[in-house]
């Protein structure tokens, strides 16, 4: 009705009006300063107080404008509630969310992995494949058809990596495992308190000599020898040896020979000159900077050295090993019909609880103790039916 009087205003204006006005009276006269509450920044991490007013780190951070990047002076709780309730400071609480976690852990992250497990599953197997050729001294070109096999019993393989360059994805893959295992090895050299470093030598089949190299050691009681790699050298003295050693420390597992130097303790190895020579071996250069290094001969070598010297001095020791042993396993390995004569005496002569038919082996296969009594085990096991089957070789 107010709308039909001349001179009358609207009430509801009024009553607003008289609201402000009373408001802003009270905020002069009668309420007391206000200031900042530290209450106010329980829960909320990101409100913190300056002399300019009230300000949000994570809007600050972000270069969002608004009142609390500047300074809110109001000093108000509802200041503080409507700028936690606005879209642009959870958005920046978002933003920051998400660069904060880590993104192993990440949404993204997840994403990412669902959408490739098909992927990561195929690759894990042709990983396992690899890792079973080197274990098993298999060549890398068995990759292909140990794939075919596995497609076979219904594993998923696919096709991917398996082109006529098959090879280089092995090649690859086995890398990647020697490179994961000797970041291991490393770790574990680095931590331990004495290093024992044991080699040995060879010479491939490309006639170029390489130098084996394991560390032994012992950590919480149990005492371990890791493979450290193999090193080829092109002059087999002791400088190339000794440089063979730190190159392989320094590529497989990522360690410098001056920072391990004084953990090693001991090096075991053949008697050679070149490894063991008291001025100018192996064993002598190690010392210059391992002063407190031990050098030992290798008992297994030592062995079969005191074995030769003994042997030396029995006349019959050459004629038993060099002529019958080796005579014996030249007649039968030679000679399918030898040897299937002498399966067939075997069948004819055994008892009960014989066991199998002893095979003769060769005794210069290794000059390792235990090869030659392998050799001298199988002879005198098989010794009555080699006589026997010898006998009706002469008779006929």
């Amino acid at each position: 009705m107010w709308r039909h009087i001349p001179g009358v205003k609207n009430p509801g204006e009024l009553k607003q009006q008289a609201k402000r006005s009373y408001n802003e009276n009270y905020e002069k006269n009668k309420r007391p300063k206000r200031e900042f509450s530290t209450e106010w920044t329980k829960n909320r991490p990101w409100l913190f107080n300056t002399e300019s007013g009230m300000k949000c780190s994570v809007c600050i951070e972000l270069n969002f404008k608004n009142s609390f990047t500047t300074g809110c002076t109001s000093a108000k709780l509802d200041s503080v509630t409507k700028h936690e309730q606005s879209e642009l400071h959870k958005n920046a609480c978002a933003i920051n969310k998400a660069k904060t976690t880590p993104k192993e852990t990440s949404h993204a992250a997840h994403a990412l992995k669902t959408l490739n497990k098909a992927s990561f599953d195929k690759l894990a197997l042709m990983f396992r494949t690899c890792h079973a050729l080197v274990i098993n001294d298999r060549p890398l070109s068995d990759f292909n058809w140990m794939c075919q096999l596995d497609e076979v019993k219904g594993l998923p393989i696919g096709k991917a990596y398996r082109g006529n360059n098959n090879n280089a994805s092995a090649n690859s893959f086995t890398h990647a495992i020697a490179s994961e295992v000797f970041g291991t090895l490393s770790q574990f050299v680095n931590d331990s308190k004495f290093l024992c470093i044991v080699g040995d030598g060879s010479t491939d089949t490309s006639v170029v000599e390489q130098e084996m190299w394991f560390a032994r050691t012992c950590k919480d009681g149990v005492i371990r020898t890791i493979f450290l790699g193999i090193s080829a050298t092109e002059k087999a003295n002791a400088a190339g040896i000794v440089m063979g050693l730190k190159n392989i420390l320094d590529k497989n597992l990522d360690v410098q020979w001056s920072l391990i130097k004084n953990k090693v303790v001991a090096l075991s190895c053949d008697g050679a000159s070149v490894m063991l020579g008291c001025r100018a071996g192996v064993g002598a250069l190690l010392q210059h900077d391992a002063p407190s290094l031990l050098t030992f001969h290798c008992m297994a070598h030592r062995l079969e050295l005191a074995l030769k010297d003994m042997c030396s001095e029995v006349n019959l020791f050459d004629k038993t090993v060099n002529v019958l042993l080796s005579g014996v396993y030249a007649f039968y390995h030679k000679s399918t019909l030898n040897r299937a004569m002498l399966k067939r005496c075997f069948e004819a002569l055994k008892g009960n609880g014989s066991g199998a038919l002893l095979i003769p082996l060769r005794v210069g296969g290794t000059r390792w103790v235990g090869h030659t009594y392998a050799a001298l085990t199988n002879l005198v096991g098989s010794y009555s039916y080699i006589v026997n089957h010898m006998e009706q070789v002469i008779k006929s």
